[in-house]
């Protein structure tokens, strides 16, 4: 799940770089609850 969890924020960090850094921390806290919006 970490490669998937990985896959995800890459995809995140292309789509918005700006939230780059707004994901990093709550990345592992949304993961869990929400895969992918």
């Amino acid at each position: 799940m970490e490669e998937t969890a990985q896959d995800l924020f890459k995809l995140l960090s292309t789509l918005h770089p700006k939230r780059r850094l707004f994901s990093v921390p709550k990345k592992r806290n949304l993961y869990p609850k929400k895969p992918f919006h």
